[in-house]
Parts: structure tokens; sequence; C-alpha cells
């Protein structure tokens, strides 16, 4: 496994929401030498998957699942429904990151948008993005797919442990948004308990949040 794909997988890692200014200073990339310390000892596979749990942002900041959401604090504004997105120069490559909560304030899914189209590639950003992972988590993920009115979405989700992750694909009337998130699998099911029992079932978190749960009440 190559590592400068893993130092950016880090780096990236994982937001639909974005309320920054464009007048914000650029963001700054983490330390090479800070996350190469943390790859040297990353795991393969599913192994990799489970590490998730923990996001690098830059100046050695971290967001991990599960925290408090006061462990960001001076990096978050407050957003509804239990989202905070994370300010800009708090992390790298990604366009935007945000993390949701729980009513304990707990983080329990970490999500990050990127708007780029591969340079070197005929593929389409969400492609590219579903072959990158497929690799470097060593299978393919389970694929969904939601047409509506005006929108049409696809996600892939890989899973192991606690972890799973979700990258997903919105285009809603032509316009498309890729970005990609990670739950806690224990936390998240507690929390949409009011909603939706989704325990043994397979379902895209996602596109399922996306749709509002109407056909898993």
């Amino acid at each position: 496994m190559k590592k400068n794909s893993l130092l950016i997988l880090f780096a990236i890692m994982i937001a639909l929401v974005s309320c920054n200014s464009n007048n914000e200073e650029k963001p700054k990339n983490p330390s090479v030498e800070y996350l190469k310390q943390i790859m040297d000892t990353v795991p393969e596979c599913d192994e990799l998957l489970k590490l998730f749990n923990t996001v690098y942002l830059s100046d050695n900041h971290s967001i991990e699942l599960r925290k408090d959401i006061s462990s960001l604090n001076g990096l978050t504004n407050k957003l509804p429904n239990d989202c905070y997105s994370i300010k800009k120069g708090s992390f790298g490559v990604a366009d935007s990151m945000s993390v949701e909560v729980n009513k304990d304030n707990e983080i329990i899914a970490i999500t990050a948008a990127y708007n780029y189209e591969p340079e070197y590639s005929n593929d389409t950003a969400y492609i590219h993005e579903q072959k990158k992972y497929n690799g470097l988590l060593c299978k393919n993920g389970k694929e969904y797919s939601y047409s509506g009115k005006d929108t049409t979405y696809k996600a892939t989700k890989w899973e192991a442990g606690n972890i799973i992750f979700e990258l997903v694909e919105a285009t809603i009337k032509r316009k498309k948004e890729i970005y990609s998130v990670i739950f806690d699998k224990e936390l998240y099911h507690k929390k949409l308990i009011p909603i939706a029992d989704i325990s043994g079932k397979d379902v895209s978190i996602e596109l399922e949040n996306r749709k509002g749960w109407s056909k898993l009440k």
C-alpha cells in the first residue's frame, strides 16, 4: 500500500455543509512529519477502516468519534440538527467538513465534501474515489442508489467493526455533490431508534437520511 495515498486519505477525511466565508484564510496542510509518524504504524484493509474513528486535521488537531464536541472547541460553528461545521483553516484537502452529535454531545458522524474532477482519468470524482477506497480497503464496497424527483443518489458503503464509511454522490437538479461520511455504527443506530431501527438491515445510512426514512419507519 502506498504511503502517499494513505497520507492523503487521513488528511482529506471526510461534508456537505459549508458555512465559511470565501474571504477566510486558505487552510494549511497537516504536517507531513506529523502524519508520517501516524502512518508508520497504520495497518491495511479492514484494520485500516477501523482507524477511521479518528480524522487528523491541520496543526496536530483531530476529530475522534465518541469524543464530546467540546474536544473541538474553537474549531467549529454550530449548525441546525445537531451538526457543527469545521472552520476552514482547521483541515487541508477537503472543501468542507462537519460533524454530527447525539443528545449527549458525542461525535457520531464525520463528513467531508470534495469538489474536483480527476486530472488523469475520464472517471467522475465519485468513481475515482470509489476505486481508490476499494483498493485501500482491499474489497469492493456495497453499492446503493435512489432516484426521486430532480434528485439521484449513489452511495458505496464499507464496514468493519464499529465503523461504517460511505461515499456519496448526490445529483440535485443536475448539480453533483461528492462527499463521504464516517459513522460510529453503534451510537448512530441508537440515535436513529426513534425514527427507524436498522439493526440487521442492509441500507445506506446517508441515503436513508437524504430520503427521510419514509420506508423504514
